[in-house]
C-alpha cells in the first residue's frame, strides 16, 4: 500500500495532479495505492494525528503558516517523498532548506506539459527508491504481505510481535503483518530495535518508561509491551 497526500487548496490543481499520479501509479507500480486530499491546515493535522504513513506528499506551501507546519511534519515523516507546490511571490530561500527537505518543486503558474513531466519525474524516482534498487534499506522496511509492498520506517514503529506464525509491526496507526520469525527479524533491523520478549521486540526510541518490577515498557502514545525476566538486564537504567 502506498499513500499518497495532497495538500492543496486549489481544486483544480488537486483534480489535475492526481489523475496524473494514478496514471503513474498504475503504470509503473503493482502496489494498490490510497489517495488522501486535503485543503486547510486542520485536515493535515487532524489526518497525522495518529501518524499514519505518508510516503508521497504534495504540499502548498504559499499559504500563512504552510512552511512551519511542513517543517514540524517533516521530522516525523522522514522518509516521505515530498513535491511543494509554490509560486514567485513566495522567495525559494523560505522553503528550500535543511528542515524541508523536499524532493521537487512545481511553480505556478504551470502548464499541463510542466506538470506532468516535474510529477512523472517525482513519482518515478519515488518508486526507485521505494521498490527499485535505490531503496535506503537503513531508513525504511519493505513489508510484503498478501495486501501488497508497504515501506515503513523504521522511526515509526512502537514493536514487533509474533502471533501465530507471523510478524506484526505496529506504527500506532497501523499494523502490518507477514510471514516471518523474530530470530530472523533481529539479525536485519537497526540499532535500537531491542528484543524484551519471546514475543515481542521494541523500538528503544519510543520507550517512555521501563518498569521493571511490573514487567512492562511503556512507550509514547500509551502503548505497552511485556518485558520478560531473561531480558530485564539489557533495559535497566532506561
Amino acid at each position: 500500500m502506498v499513500t499518497s497526500v495532497t495538500y492543496n487548496k486549489i481544486e483544480k490543481e488537486v483534480s489535475q495532479l492526481n489523475k496524473m499520479v494514478r496514471d503513474l501509479a498504475a503504470r509503473l507500480t503493482d502496489e494498490q495505492w490510497m489517495y488522501q486530499i486535503l485543503n486547510n491546515q486542520k485536515a493535515v493535522k487532524e489526518f497525522v494525528e495518529d501518524t499514519p504513513l505518508i510516503d508521497v506528499l504534495f504540499y502548498d506551501v504559499t499559504g500563512e503558516g504552510d512552511i512551519e507546519l511542513l517543517e514540524k511534519l517533516r521530522e516525523s515523516y522522514r522518509s516521505t517523498h515530498i513535491m511543494l507546490l509554490a509560486d514567485c511571490k513566495i522567495s525559494p530561500m523560505k522553503y528550500m532548506k535543511p528542515g524541508i527537505q523536499a524532493q521537487s518543486l512545481l511553480l505556478r503558474p504551470w502548464s499541463n506539459e510542466q506538470a506532468s513531466e516535474s510529477v512523472t519525474d517525482f513519482i518515478t524516482e519515488y518508486v526507485k527508491a521505494a521498490f527499485g534498487e535505490k531503496r535506503d534499506e537503513s531508513a525504511t522496511m519493505l513489508v510484503e504481505s498478501r495486501d501488497g509492498k508497504v515501506n515503513v520506517p523504521y522511526d515509526q514503529i512502537f514493536y514487533f510481535e509474533a502471533m501465530e506464525k507471523k510478524v506484526y509491526v505496529c506504527t500506532g496507526a497501523d499494523e502490518y503483518g507477514f510471514y516471518g520469525t523474530l530470530e530472523s527479524l533481529e539479525e536485519s533491523l537497526p540499532e535500537g530495535f531491542l528484543r524484551c520478549h519471546r514475543s515481542f521486540i521494541v523500538n528503544s526510541d519510543k520507550i517512555t518508561k521501563v518498569a521493571l518490577s511490573q514487567s512492562t515498557i511503556y512507550l509514547k502514545d500509551g502503548y505497552e509491551v511485556p518485558l520478560s525476566r531473561s531480558y530485564k538486564p539489557t533495559f535497566k537504567g532506561m
